[in-house]
């Protein structure tokens, strides 16, 4: 993916990012009501919140998988 993920404030089912390299997630306040997959994916930069992948304050219902960081 060219483009980091950007699920800031959403409110979904599931979501699946597998087998893929993204420059970031973005999934601050999201409301997930199953899993959140990421297996086998990779997050550019790997911290936590220098935008690498942001999980703050997310609900995650469901089963979060590996993710690999980069």
């Amino acid at each position: 993916m060219d483009e980091p993920v950007r699920l800031y404030g959403a409110t979904t089912r599931t979501v699946v990012i597998a087998d893929s390299g993204v420059p970031g997630v973005d999934a601050e306040l999201a409301r997930i009501g199953g899993d959140l997959d990421l297996r086998r994916s990779t997050v550019a930069g790997g911290a936590l919140n220098s935008f690498g992948w942001v999980l703050t304050t997310a609900i995650v219902a469901g089963v979060t998988r590996a993710l690999q960081k980069s």
